[in-house]
């Protein structure tokens, strides 16, 4: 838990300045014991692929299917030591990834966050406690994403652009929040479904089945056999002549192009006004 002095001050952003945060910006206590987020950028994309644009209110699915390029993404982290041991094979492997944080586990462990990106890896918001975004009211959805933005810019002082919502719920709500917080919404094309404890040839021939051009490959850090797959899937994918490529990267690489500056040094930090005390998002 960040200390009260500490995680007093957050992160100045422009959702500051809008009305719901002077009603509500008390929700960060969800999950990091005081107030305070990073700056993000704006807009947000929508499915990636064949040109025809990225509509508001989609999540990007996959890149571009002309270019032989892989994103492989890891989420609901960091655990420790899988999140180390993963990114160990990473650096061997010469690969970057994008993880996909859960802020009361960037908590537990932030050193492992200021890793991914000294490492140079993606890190991007998988809500403050990986809740199911679209049961939540809007005030809750706006404590799950500032939750995770606190967390993370105290581990590292870096804020975030991409926010991959757990199942991948989501609804036009938290679409609209997501943009107004300069989030762009990412879903993946390949599952290992390896957040259950299931054999290390199973999530190979499930990645290996499934992967194409463009793909978003969704691993979890939650069990050791992810860490007996990876670089089987690394190596064999490599083989087959493909690169990977971070989401910002691939998110480049789209027709027409999407820009995002992965993880930008979070703004000067300033303190914020509790409006509404008793206003604190579900456990």
């Amino acid at each position: 838990m960040l200390s009260s002095d500490t995680t007093a001050r957050g992160c100045a952003v422009r959702w500051f300045g809008m009305p719901w945060v002077r009603r509500s910006v008390a929700m960060l206590l969800l999950c990091c014991g005081a107030v305070g987020c990073a700056g993000l950028g704006p807009n947000l994309p929508g499915r990636g692929g064949s040109g025809r644009g990225l509509p508001l209110g989609e999540a990007l699915q996959q890149g571009n299917p002309r270019r032989r390029e892989i994103a492989l993404t890891i989420d609901d982290g960091p655990h420790d030591p899988i999140a180390r041991q993963l990114l160990d094979i990473l650096r061997v492997e010469d690969v970057r990834a994008t993880f996909f944080v859960v802020g009361k586990r960037v908590r537990e462990h932030p050193g492992v966050v200021a890793r991914m990106v000294n490492e140079g890896h993606e890190v991007g918001s998988h809500t403050a406690t990986h809740r199911r975004l679209d049961t939540l009211s809007e005030v809750m959805i706006r404590a799950q994403l500032l939750g995770c933005e606190a967390a993370v810019a105290a581990a590292c002082g870096r804020r975030m652009n991409l926010l991959r919502p757990p199942g991948a719920r989501y609804n036009a709500a938290t679409a609209r929040i997501a943009e107004e917080g300069g989030y762009r919404l990412v879903g993946w094309t390949v599952a290992a479904k390896d957040f259950v404890e299931v054999p290390s040839d199973l999530i190979v021939d499930r990645v290996l089945a499934s992967a194409s051009n463009g793909s978003i490959i969704l691993l979890h850090d939650d069990y050791p056999e992810t860490v007996t797959a990876l670089p089987r899937i690394i190596r064999a994918l490599k083989r087959q002549g493909y690169q990977f490529v971070t989401i910002s990267e691939m998110l480049g690489r789209l027709s027409p192009p999407v820009r995002v500056e992965p993880n930008p040094e979070a703004p000067p930090a300033r303190s914020m006004t509790l409006a509404e005390p008793g206003t604190v998002a579900e456990p």
